[in-house]
């Protein structure tokens, strides 16, 4: 009898281990007692730190759950961005707005173009882009990024392509800019880490003329006026001073087109005194022109309007 008994518990014990574990719930009371028998320990410490709803859902995953945790995830994804691009927009539309209080030239249209590579020529940094003669771009025309910082001018154009030569390279030559002591970067939880801030309207224009060093860079003089009258040596020495690492140099330069005057060349990296007392400075764009992946190439409504002066010096024509 007894060995019936044990051959119906056995049979029964086999049928319960290939059920599914939903079909075997009414044994979970007499498996938690058999457990805590056999191993106490281990049962208080399950019983503690994991919590019943992490054990149904490791016993009987539910495929509903797992969707809504994948799309929620995806949707902060798709937050995240968002937000990075609201603040990008917002960096850029704070950048032309002050750009056109600086400009009031309107007359021309901003194509986004691709940079499709290097120029074959190692010894030159010539970015090729993806826009050419038909959609209006031609020599000189002006190629920026992020709509207000200026990479450089178109020196060829075919139908198709054109090739920019950005401002650090050797062969772009001389320009002028100007410095606005009211204007410098601060940082700004932005996705480039800064951000342009407009100082006080009353700071100082000051000119320097810019060259490259072929290292990413320009570096320059910077060109103060003559000493007005009733103006103090000690007036003198503040107003040369008053050029620091951080401020923004804007191209102003009657070689360039009228619409690009104003326009961002970099910021003062380090500024340190000559021996004639004179005051160098060494300006880098916000961004590596020559890993640039796309540029936007500055076309004029009306050519002959944005036209540049000619015939003044210290104009930096690419060579």
């Amino acid at each position: 009898m007894s060995s019936r008994r044990a051959l119906t518990a056995l049979c029964l014990l086999v049928v319960l281990s290939l059920a599914a574990p939903r079909l075997a719930v009414w044994v979970d009371p007499m498996a938690r007692l058999a457990e805590t028998l056999v191993a106490p320990s281990q049962s208080v410490i399950r019983a503690v730190f994991l919590p019943r709803a992490e054990r149904l859902i490791d016993t009987d995953p539910n495929p509903a759950v797992a969707g809504l945790e994948a799309q929620t995830q995806q949707l902060r994804t798709l937050l995240r961005r968002s937000e990075q691009r609201v603040r990008e927009l917002e960096r850029l539309i704070e950048q032309l707005q002050q750009g056109r209080l600086l400009n009031q030239f309107t007359g021309v249209n901003q194509l986004d173009a691709a940079v499709i590579g290097l120029h074959a020529n190692l010894s030159t940094s010539l970015l090729k882009v993806l826009a050419g003669t038909r959609a209006g771009v031609g020599p000189g025309s002006v190629a920026v990024f992020d709509g207000v910082n200026v990479v450089g001018r178109v020196v060829d154009s075919d139908e198709r392509l054109c090739r920019v030569l950005p401002i650090t390279d050797r062969q772009a030559g001389r320009l002028r800019g100007m410095v606005l002591t009211a204007e410098r970067l601060t940082p700004e939880s932005d996705p480039l880490g800064r951000r342009v801030r407009v100082g006080p309207a009353e700071g100082q224009r000051l000119s320097v003329i810019l060259e490259p060093n072929g290292r990413g860079v320009l570096t320059g003089s910077v060109e103060y006026p003559p000493i007005q009258a009733g103006e103090t040596l000690e007036d003198r020495a503040r107003r040369e001073q008053a050029v620091e690492p951080g401020m923004l140099v804007r191209l102003s330069d009657p070689s360039w087109p009228r619409s690009a005057q104003m326009l961002v060349l970099g910021v003062i990296e380090r500024a340190e005194r000559l021996d004639n007392d004179r005051r160098r400075v060494t300006v880098r764009p916000l961004a590596d022109l020559e890993r640039l992946s796309e540029v936007s190439l500055r076309v004029p409504v009306d050519a002959l309007a944005d036209a540049p002066e000619q015939g003044v010096p210290g104009a930096g024509a690419p060579r």
